[in-house]
């Protein structure tokens, strides 16, 4: 399988770190907006994750932790797919609208 490499890895944790900032409620929020069947999705998933953990008699603190860590990563892959497709098709975005820019 090759690499297209759109998506550079300075990419990925600035993305990381503005989400930690913001919080990931509020980005999961947001990713709902522009893409409400997939927040909503990812968002029950890792509901239902920490509940499956639960079941095996994890400690609260570390199912909150593995849960955060799911709710961190899913809104940062998501968005680092949608800048992919933004940056293919980056010829016929609307003019001033950046292929790197976070929407949420």
């Amino acid at each position: 399988m090759s690499q297209d490499g759109i998506v550079a890895p300075h990419s990925i944790t600035m993305m990381r770190k503005w989400i930690q900032m913001t919080g990931v409620q509020a980005a999961l929020e947001n990713l709902e907006e522009i893409e409400p069947a997939i927040g909503a999705f990812a968002g029950a998933e890792a509901l239902h994750i920490g509940r499956d953990l639960s079941l095996h008699n994890l400690p609260n603190s570390a199912v909150e932790q593995f849960t955060g860590r799911i709710l961190l990563a899913l809104p940062v892959c998501i968005e680092a797919t949608r800048q992919a497709g933004r940056r293919l098709w980056e010829d016929m975005l609307p003019e001033g609208i950046d292929p790197e820019e976070t929407p949420f």
